[in-house]
């Protein structure tokens, strides 16, 4: 009795499993990497958010528990002197000494069916802006405020490896400790100034500190028709709906 040898897969047959195999990765892989990364960016914007809420109120709570008068402050603009330098151990962060320039964070835009998306050359600038020379009126709504110009200053969180781009100083020019007034602007990079892509609404969010200890995004009012959907005509937008929706970029 002779037994049927059952005959291999042919070299012909391999190479084209192969060749399915390396295109469904070449399609799969980049999507499962952007999504890691969405996810992780997220993740680290939370964070840091909450760790500027907590560290600004322990600044405030530390004044209040070392007064010698017996002074009570219940606002940032109330603090004697109140500064960057005084804030950035509180919140985690140094001051690498290093300078970005405003510029280098790009316009982030993406209309579908325009493929690739449509990036502008620098940020969106179309009017007065806060630097830390000039001062801005106290407002409740963040998305008033003009993109930040000039060259920013670089500070690292200690404990993981986003960073925060700030003016010189802060703005504390507020009258009666309205608890609304915007007293720090700030650009929440969250993979850091060294890596790209560097654009509003991808890795860089720009949030405001104001008088009572609060962050508030950027687009509070606009990322509704700005940042909708997969459709966003100003990347800037994109802080307000990233914590509106959880602390996730689901576009």
């Amino acid at each position: 009795m002779k037994l049927k040898v059952k005959g291999g897969f042919t070299l012909s047959e391999m190479l084209l499993a192969m060749a399915i195999v390396g295109v469904v990765a070449a399609i799969t892989i980049p999507q499962l990497a952007a999504g890691m990364q969405k996810k992780q960016a997220g993740a680290i914007l939370s964070r840091a958010v909450t760790q500027i809420e907590l560290g600004c109120q322990n600044m405030i709570q530390y004044e209040n528990s070392n007064s010698v008068d017996g002074s009570y402050y219940s606002t940032v603009t109330a603090l004697p002197g109140v500064s960057i330098a005084k804030l950035a151990p509180f919140i985690g962060v140094a001051d690498t000494g290093d300078t970005v320039a405003a510029a280098t964070v790009k316009k982030y835009t993406y209309l579908p069916g325009i493929l690739p998306a449509a990036y502008a050359a620098d940020a969106v600038s179309t009017g007065d802006s806060i630097t830390g020379t000039t001062t801005v009126t106290p407002i409740e709504d963040a998305t008033k405020l003009e993109a930040l110009e000039g060259n920013l200053k670089e500070f690292k969180f200690q404990k993981f490896g986003a960073e925060l781009l700030l003016p010189d100083k802060m703005n504390t020019s507020a009258t009666g400790g309205d608890p609304n007034y915007v007293v720090l602007q700030m650009l929440i990079d969250t993979n850091g100034a060294a890596k790209k892509p560097n654009m509003y609404g991808k890795d860089v969010f720009e949030f405001h500190l104001t008088n009572s200890c609060k962050m508030v995004p950027y687009g509070l009012s606009t990322y509704k028709t700005e940042c909708a959907g997969t459709s966003i005509t100003e990347g800037r937008s994109c802080a307000a709906r990233v914590a509106a929706e959880g602390w996730k970029i689901n576009y």
